[in-house]
């Protein structure tokens, strides 16, 4: 659901806190394709999520492609 929500180019989130939630690797790809695909997102709290250095990494790169 919240994956179709940042997919959207009309979606209003600017900040997602998923702080000590535990995304499995599927639940990862999907939040990373979605962030991907996000021009509004500003603020993204990932902390004790227990993501592997890997999961970080496409995250920043991501980040890094993102023009928010």
């Amino acid at each position: 659901m919240i994956s179709r929500c940042l997919r959207d180019p009309l979606c209003a989130v600017t900040s997602l806190n998923f702080s000590s939630n535990w995304l499995d690797s599927e639940g990862f790809k999907h939040l990373a394709q979605a962030l991907h695909h996000n021009s509004r997102l500003t603020e993204l709290n990932l902390a004790s999520s227990d993501l592997d250095d890997k999961e970080m990494m496409a995250i920043a790169e991501m980040f890094a492609h993102n023009n928010t």
